[in-house]
């Protein structure tokens, strides 16, 4: 009777072992390794030029622009960063501007969210002219 219930714990610790594993190993392949596939975002390349309705880049001089997306775990990761970015752009009369995809109430709610303090946020769905 020992004997059995040994090997029974021996058994379902190593299942729970290997559950344990395999649910690891999902997180990090979803997390880490998967392509960003679940937006329609198309892919724009370095000096692409972008057609953002309503901004008078003529007017503006200097213009610091934000690309950013609620949902990206980058862009609120770097919100930190941004914030910074933006107190010392407002210093050199740098205007900020936040495109993102999202209607503008989705838009306001996540800068408001990663604490991002812009004057300036167009919505657009970043496409590039071709």
């Amino acid at each position: 009777m020992r004997n059995t219930r040994a090997n029974l714990e021996l058994v379902a610790q190593i299942a729970i072992a290997i559950a344990s594993i395999v649910v690891a190993g999902v997180l990090v392949k979803r997390h880490l390794f998967a392509p960003q596939s679940h937006t329609n975002v198309p892919q724009i390349s370095a000096g692409e030029k972008l057609n953002v309705p309503n901004v008078d880049w003529e007017k503006n001089k200097k213009s610091l622009v934000f690309f950013l997306r609620k949902g990206c775990v980058y862009c609120t990761a770097s919100a930190p960063f941004y914030r910074e970015l933006v107190t010392e752009a407002s210093k050199k009369n740098v205007t900020s501007i936040a495109i993102l995809p999202q209607t503008f109430d989705d838009a306001r709610e996540y800068l408001k969210s990663i604490n991002l303090p812009l004057r300036m946020c167009k919505l657009d769905p970043f496409r590039p002219i071709r």
